[in-house]
């Protein structure tokens, strides 16, 4: 009885119709109305309640973590717009600029930005052209403007190394790339404050990071790639990638394409990844709270592990044996459909108070 009742509050909290506290709380009160109705139990039915309060201290131990992760993340949110350049509060001054640099002297891109939006298009033209708009805040003057911001940015070619540099606080960017098409090496993007957004382009190494910015990356080539942010969401669409590696603290991530080896972690958000080919090896998906959910190709041969502390776990593939394991503070679910002479993809996924799912595609 007491098991339904516990049962029931963790997928209320699942769900999203309670908050942790509200669980907490929920628990405390069950755990009491248990005591109670067993206080003339015998020293066996003693230690049962013992073992069951521990773990209902463990789950409260959990909660308290996760809230804790809550109130940093909106404590860095607020740090964050108070670091921000307040579009909606200073005045400021447009300042517009364009770049063109032959695409047979670029094979790397280097960009370290503070406050810039980057966009990355392709071109049937030979060049690589570079337009920004930029915003100067806290002034009015528009030669004074156009002087700050040709000081703070900076944009050339060294070494076959498309580099661009921007550094003042104050000052804002969209930037819009036209690439050739063509096999770039190499290329390291980092913004502070901006997006990253890219269509029709083909990095074969790359690392793309932002602290207050989303990623999209859509009809994207490449070997290996690693996207880092701290506050927005990544989304890839018809990717094709042989090695990706996927952070963000608060944000959910979207992947739909081919990938050989995927490695997702996420703090606060989902994650949902369609997965299109055969060839895949391993699969990693770990989030704190969030749900996850992981499509595969209907003949795909899979060995995996899928664990939660609150939350559910369905997968639902083709001619699957799956193996449930219950502990204290952690239910484990192993699922097979291959033989042992026979090459699979290796799948974990990890989740803390969140749902699993891991079905075929559609």
């Amino acid at each position: 009885m007491m098991n339904d009742q516990r049962n029931k509050i963790l997928s209320l909290l699942e769900e999203g119709h309670i908050t942790a506290e509200e669980a907490e709380k929920l628990l405390e009160a069950l755990e009491k109305s248990h005591e109670q109705e067993n206080e003339n139990t015998d020293e066996t039915k003693d230690g049962e309640k013992r073992e069951k309060s521990s773990f209902q201290e463990n789950f409260k131990r959990d909660l308290k973590n996760i809230t804790e992760g809550l109130f940093t993340m909106i404590d860095d949110t607020i740090q964050r717009v108070k670091e921000g350049p307040f579009e909606f509060s200073f005045n400021h001054v447009n300042v517009k600029r364009k770049f063109e640099f032959s695409s047979d002297e670029v094979d790397h891109l280097n960009f370290d930005l503070s406050n810039c939006s980057v966009e990355f298009l392709p071109t049937e033209s030979s060049m690589i052209t570079v337009q920004c708009n930029g915003k100067v805040y806290k002034e009015e003057d528009q030669e004074r403007a156009e002087k700050l911001f040709d000081e703070s940015f900076s944009i050339g070619v060294t070494n076959e190394t498309l580099q661009m540099d921007q550094d003042q606080k104050n000052i804002s960017i969209d930037a819009v790339i036209y690439l050739p098409q063509k096999v770039y090496e190499q290329a390291y993007i980092k913004t502070v404050n901006g997006s990253v957004k890219s269509r029709a382009i083909q990095l074969n190494v790359a690392r793309i990071s932002t602290v207050n910015g989303s990623v999209r990356l859509n009809d994207y080539d490449g070997d290996s790639l690693y996207v880092e942010t701290k506050h927005g969401s990544i989304r890839l669409d018809e990717v094709q990638l042989s090695k990706t590696k996927l952070d963000t603290a608060t944000g959910s991530v979207y992947l739909d394409g081919d990938v050989e080896y995927l490695d997702v972690d996420v703090t606060t958000g989902s994650v949902r990844t369609y997965l299109h080919n055969t060839d895949v090896k391993r699969v990693d998906l770990n989030t704190t709270t969030g749900s996850t959910q992981l499509y595969l190709p209907k003949d795909l041969k899979v060995k995996g592990n899928a664990n939660t502390s609150v939350g559910s776990v369905d997968v639902d593939l083709p001619n699957v044996v799956v193996n449930k394991m219950d502990q204290m503070v952690k239910r484990m679910w192993h699922f097979y459909n291959v033989t042992d002479d026979e090459s699979y993809l290796d799948v974990d996924v990890q989740t803390k108070t969140g749902s699993i799912k891991i079905y075929t595609l559609s």
